[in-house]
């Protein structure tokens, strides 16, 4: 039974999955790169707690208890004994393999390691053979108190035991999960990858300006443009993904074109939201959108063509038997806020090639 968590890493999704597990009755020790960081993020909790029993949204010994099962460090060490190990950090293989080693000299026998990674090989950031069994991925969408999804990326090696232990804790914190073998990790992004990189093929292929085609996305597929996501998330995170996931698809040369202009929005310093600028420049003032240029016959095969893109890889992971409809519809309405079923839509429009 999991009670004792570790979590290395304080970014932005690292903090984020403590946010959430302190919720728990858990005990927690966050480790952070810097004893500033360290100590900024204890005395905003020490605030919220005080805040929260001022308000009488806490007794008096759940605010000593919560104060006594968090805890925020600096040392890896202070880990030794956790049953779980979450490993939040930079998404670079070297540093999450280096420090996967360092931990396996020194963390328990029985640790859980779990690293949050979005796109990495898991066999080659794995501590070590002895601890293959125990190790696995653990995906959690961004934020995790409003995204009711987690990726449970098993490798070859995972063992059932191993399985059972992360699935009755991911059961008590209640989040939707779907379990993926080593042969499929990182499903529920690269669901949605051809559709990506789709409509920027017919940004540059079809000479159709990004604007436009963020519009009809969000006329006929999801609430949020392609591009718009792309900048909120981070250009250099998305590229990192996509340069990982199509290191062994047999049809990556459909996704270099992509990759390409992300990595020209890179090396220009364009990272998107956080840099001010994208695929969108946001230093310029927002002008909403009204209408788009394209037009009827135009319209109708841009559409199609972004049906097509979205559509078959859904269908390809039902009939591989990788999801069922019911984990599809959950996940596009988690992934991308959207509620139409992507099958209500098939039957829609009358697509049938599978």
């Amino acid at each position: 039974m999991i009670n004792n968590i570790g979590i290395i890493g304080c970014g932005k999704l690292g903090i984020d999955i403590f946010n959430y597990l302190s919720g728990f009755p858990f005990q927690i020790t966050l480790v952070c790169k810097s004893s500033e960081k360290a100590d900024k993020l204890n005395s905003t909790w020490l605030k919220k707690q005080k805040r929260s029993l001022k308000h009488g949204l806490q007794n008096q010994n759940s605010y000593n208890n919560n104060l006594s099962r968090i805890s925020f460090s600096t040392e890896i060490k202070d880990l030794f004994n956790v049953d779980l190990l979450i490993e939040s950090i930079t998404e670079d293989m070297g540093l999450k393999s280096e420090l996967f080693k360092e931990l396996g000299g020194i963390i328990s026998k029985q640790t859980l390691f779990v690293s949050n990674t979005s796109s990495i090989p898991l066999a080659k950031i794995v501590p070590s053979q002895q601890r293959s069994d125990k190790f696995f991925g653990l995906h959690f969408f961004y934020p995790v108190s409003l995204k009711n999804l987690v990726e449970l990326n098993i490798t070859h090696n995972t063992s059932q035991e191993t399985i059972e232990a992360i699935t009755e804790f991911l059961d008590k914190i209640n989040k939707f999960y779907i379990v993926l073998g080593e042969d499929n990790n990182y499903l529920i992004n690269k669901l949605f990858m051809k559709v990506q990189a789709g409509a920027f093929n017919l940004h540059i292929e079809e000479n159709i300006p990004i604007e436009d085609l963020d519009e009809l996305v969000k006329e006929i597929l999801f609430p949020i443009g392609i591009f718009e996501l792309f900048d909120q998330v981070g250009i250099d995170v998305i590229y990192t993904s996509v340069l990982n996931y199509t290191q062994k698809m047999p049809d990556k040369s459909f996704y270099h074109p992509w990759l390409s202009g992300m990595k020209n929005l890179l090396n220009n310093g364009n990272l998107g939201v956080k840099s001010g600028k994208g695929f969108y420049d946001y230093t310029l003032p927002h002008l909403d959108k009204k209408e788009i240029s394209l037009q009827g016959l135009q319209k109708n095969n841009i559409s199609n063509k972004l049906y097509e893109y979205y559509l078959e890889p859904v269908f390809e992971a039902i009939n591989s038997g990788l999801c069922t409809k019911e984990q599809i519809e959950h996940i596009v309405k988690e992934y991308m806020d959207c509620d139409k079923s992507p099958f209500m839509l098939a039957k829609e429009i009358g697509y049938q090639k599978f």
